[in-house]
């Protein structure tokens, strides 16, 4: 995936399909990222480690539909580092 160009990252598509990517789209070039999934009721059901820039993309095969937070750490290729929250849906 590219770079949002909407001053932020974005995960999309949201909704996602139940088994469809969710993908990031960083708002500048990233080195790579660090994403924790929660459920609604705050559970741990997913960590994931992209250790390059290129296809941050998570199958949601694994999870049921539902809102989950996701906690994302991005590692900027200038050098800088951002955390960010994000919710997504994920769709039957």
């Amino acid at each position: 995936p590219g770079l949002s160009h909407l001053g932020q990252a974005v995960l999309a598509p949201v909704p996602v399909p139940r088994g469809g990517n969710i993908c990031l789209y960083p708002d500048r070039p990233i080195l790579g990222s660090q994403w924790d999934v929660f459920s609604f009721t705050g559970e741990s059901v997913a960590s994931l480690n992209f250790t390059n820039g290129a296809n941050n993309c998570w199958p949601t095969s694994g999870i049921g539909p539902g809102v989950y937070s996701v906690r994302l750490k991005l590692n900027y290729a200038d050098g800088t580092r951002s955390t960010l929250w994000k919710k997504i849906v994920v769709s039957p």
